[in-house]
């Protein structure tokens, strides 16, 4: 640990991440006790974190090709999945970059639907030893794409009037 400067009278200080797992999400994580949340989970009951449980995630998508979903790839985490917008087999969606340009346009700049159900789940079953832990990787996950946010439907090019 080091010492920060004193505010109203209290002396702040900033925990360091001593295990080398955590990289730079480790002051955050460390606000709200995550950090020693797992030592006390792997020393009381030697589990990882979130084993024994099943958390389910409903969003736009999920890509599990990035190195920080491996674990629960290896540990075959997720136990169920569905696709109830494209119906599709599985819960990501490699066409969804091309279809945003097609559908709505170059011009707005949208991101790929996948990327917030991607970064909601890293936040819990993301391990990327010393850049980056979740708060419980070592659940298990049931993922359900619901939505696809960033999809214009155009059915008319009527004006539309809407009565209070």
């Amino acid at each position: 640990m080091f010492s920060g400067r004193r505010e109203n009278g209290f002396k702040k200080t900033l925990a360091t991440d001593t295990s080398g797992l955590y990289g730079q999400g480790f002051s955050q994580l460390d606000m709200v006790s995550v950090p020693s949340a797992h030592r006390a989970i792997a020393s009381r009951l030697n589990k990882a974190p979130g084993e024994g449980v099943i958390i389910g995630m409903f969003d736009s998508g999920f890509r599990l090709n990035h190195k920080c979903f491996n674990y629960i790839k290896a540990h075959n985490a997720v136990i169920a999945d569905s696709d109830f917008v494209d119906h599709q087999r599985d819960v990501s969606d490699p066409d969804s970059v091309r279809r945003i340009f097609l559908e709505i346009g170059p011009e707005l700049d949208e991101r790929p639907p996948e990327e917030h159900g991607s970064w909601t789940l890293s936040l819990i079953a993301g391990i990327d030893s010393g850049n980056f832990a979740g708060v419980a990787w070592g659940a298990k996950f049931v993922l359900a794409k619901t939505e696809w946010a960033g999809r214009i439907i155009i059915t008319s090019t009527a004006p539309v009037s809407i009565r209070a």
